[in-house]
Formats: C-alpha cells, structure tokens, sequence
C-alpha cells in the first residue's frame, strides 16, 4: 500500500511538471505551428474600435484630400501570406526606401527547424510603418503584390472636433498669458511680481502640453501606420486558399504538422528531466522520508492499542478441582 502511494505521488508530480514544461513551450513555438488555413484568427488586440468592414480601396486614396479641410487619420491592417519570408523581408526594405516608410516595430517569429518540408525556419512577420499618408494607399497596393492578401482593412479616424478645442484652449491660455504679462509690468511690489511670474510658469506649461498635443495630431494626420501580419505557408497554400482541399491533403498536411509537434515535445521533455531532475530527486526523497514517518507512527499507535486491549481483557480464573469434586 505505501509503494503505491509513494508512486502515485511522484507520478502526479511529474505530470505537473510536464503540463507547465509543455505550456511553456507551446507559448515559444506556437505561433509557427498555427494551422495555415485559420484565416480568422488576427494579431492586433487594442483597445481601438477598428472598423474592419472597411475595405482598402481608390476611396480610401481620394478621401485623403478631405485631411486639407478636416484631422482625418488613416491607419491599415493587413494579413498576407508568402511562401518564402527571407525573400519578402528583401523585397519589403525596397519598398520602405521607394515610399519613404520606416518602421516603427518589426518581429520574426522562427521555428527551430522547418516545420513543413521544404520550408524555411521563418513562420511568421509583423511590421508595424509610420508612411507619409499620400503614399500609405501605394504602399498597401505594393504589398498586396509583393503578397498574396487574406485581409485588408482601414481605420479612418477624425480629429477634427479634438483639434479644434485644443485650439480653443490654447487660445484662451495665451490671452490668459498676455494679460499676466501686462500685470508684470504694472506690479511693483516683489511679492505680486514672485505671484505673477508662478502663475505664468503653470500657465506656459499648459501651453506647451497643448501645442504638444495638437503637433502629435498633425503627425498622425500627415503620417499613417500600417500593420501587416505576413504568415508563411506551403508553396500550394495560396493556390489552394480559395478552394476546398481533399482529405488526403488535410491528412498529410496535420500529419506532417503532428509529427514535428511530437518531435519538438519530445526535446522538451528531455530538457525538463535534465534542468527538474535534481528537484525531483530532492522531492522524491523528502517525500519518502514523510511516508516512512508516517508509516513508523501508525506502528507505534498499533502497538499500544494492542498492548491497551490486553490490560483490559478479564483475567480467567480455573476452578478449584476439589469444588468439582464436591
């Protein structure tokens, strides 16, 4: 009964190590191995109202000239697919030079080997581009060549009511600061001149937050971001997209996937025995130490009840042979 226990406790151990050791893992390599047909799946959580249902389009290009009248921000999001990353990441540095774009946040995520023949070790990109907004439409539209699209949407913003009262604002406070600055000159006395120059240092404070602030709307209005999200997939994928594949594909495809998953978990778990192995050992010792004291005082507490119920039993006298006589 105690080698069972003491083996279903370790057991259980092990198993709690594992399932950490392998969420741990899943977190490094999950994205790589992300089925390549999930085309709902997107990156970007924000806590922004992203209107998706808004395709890119010439629209989109000629609403631009509203931006001379009204602080309209553009910002695009796209997910494309290739079947050769390196070269794409060749091809995408071109297309920053030609459309004046530079990045402003980029991320390779890398398998530790091909995870489907004839691939290589890069399985996905994200590229984040601040790009003068008369040339975010061109950028797009050279992307979606570059790449074959799988979603494609714009986040028109308008800033214009935001704008208009930070001007407001920013008007009053400068009234309000030539007004102290004509009470400076008026005051003669060191103690309302020490209380106007106060007041005036608070009051160009807020100033500049204002000006800051309408600087960092004209700069989103003359600059638009673009978001891509570029996955790589199988040479065929982008041919089979559009249309249904066969089972024997799907197997083949899971099949591969599956394979490469156990190969990988597999190397995880050695990993986890070689750097747990040592605490494990420690665990199993302090755990059989427990059980051993546990065992030697459930001896001891037999034994005396045993000893306990003997004192208590009644002591049988034998008759006298001579009564029997009698």
């Amino acid at each position: 009964m105690f080698k069972k226990k003491l083996v279903a406790i370790i057991l259980v151990i092990s198993l709690l190590f594992f399932i950490s050791a392998c969420a741990e893992n899943s977190k490094d390599y999950g994205a790589g191995y992300a089925d390549y047909e999930d085309s709902t799946a997107h990156i970007y959580n924000d806590s922004k109202d992203y209107r998706y249902d808004e395709v890119v389009s010439e629209e989109a290009e000629a609403d631009l000239g509203e931006q001379l009248d009204r602080k309209i921000v553009y910002n695009y999001y796209l997910e494309l697919l290739t079947t050769d990353g390196e070269a794409l990441m060749k091809e995408v540095v071109k297309l920053e030079g030609e459309f004046g774009a530079y990045v402003i946040n980029s991320q390779v995520n890398m398998a530790p080997e091909p995870y489907l023949e004839g691939q290589g070790r890069i399985t996905a990109i994200e590229y984040s581009w601040r790009i003068p907004a008369e040339q975010a439409p061109k950028f797009v539209q050279a992307l979606k060549e570059l790449a074959e699209p799988n979603s494609i949407s714009v986040e028109r913003s308008d800033r214009t009511d935001l704008y208009k009262d930070q001007e407001r604002r920013l008007e009053i406070k400068r009234q309000a600061e030539d007004r102290l600055l004509e009470l400076l000159e008026e005051a003669e006395n060191i103690e309302d001149i020490l209380t106007i120059e106060e007041r005036l240092t608070i009051l160009r404070a807020e100033i500049e937050e204002i000006e800051s602030n309408l600087k960092s709307i004209d700069k989103d209005v003359q600059e638009s971001e673009i978001h891509a999200f570029v996955r790589v997939v199988k040479p065929q994928a982008i041919s089979e997209s559009q249309r249904t594949t066969s089972l024997g594909d799907r197997i083949k495809d899971y099949a591969a996937i599956s394979v490469n998953g156990l190969k990988i978990g597999l190397e995880g778990i050695l990993y986890f025995l070689i750097v747990a192995g040592p605490w494990l050992i420690l665990l199993a010792i302090i755990v059989i130490i427990l059980m051993l004291l546990i065992r030697r005082s459930r001896r001891k507490r037999g034994g005396r009840k045993s000893q306990d119920s003997i004192l208590q039993e009644p002591l049988q006298v034998p008759q006298n042979n001579y009564e029997k006589k009698e």
